[in-house]
């Protein structure tokens, strides 16, 4: 009777850990995160690295003559830039966290069926 039980949590160890080296080809975020929002992200990024030069000198330049308006400017770009950072991140991280419950859930139960394989045996 305990048998099938240990052969059992051999299996689904096997099976889980087999499932999280999959897992991030099968669900790779794409979804949430598209060639548009990545083009997005790349250009916000380049107006925030030119307005940087703006706001951070000492003595604001004749061209930006308004240092207060390139400021606000400043703040709302970089808001977008941390808006789809963690955007970024959220779609990146989120199918490596499931792979590594699923490896880890994985060595439990195989574990678990390997140390249950030995009681029965011993």
């Amino acid at each position: 009777m305990k048998l099938p039980l240990v052969l059992s949590a051999i299996g689904l160890g096997f099976v889980l850990f087999v499932l999280s080296l999959c897992w991030t080809q099968i669900f790779t975020g794409a979804s949430q995160w598209t060639p548009e929002k990545a083009e997005l992200w790349a250009k916000t990024k380049d107006r925030l690295h030119n307005l940087s030069f703006v706001v951070n000198s000492p003595k604001p330049p004749r061209r930006h003559a308004d240092l207060d308006a390139a400021r606000e400017e400043y703040d709302r770009v970089k808001a977008a830039s941390t808006k789809l950072q963690a955007e970024f991140e959220s779609a990146y991280n989120g199918p490596r966290t499931t792979a590594t419950v699923l490896k880890w859930a994985g060595i439990a139960c195989f574990g678990l069926g390997i140390v249950g394989h030995y009681t029965l045996k011993g």
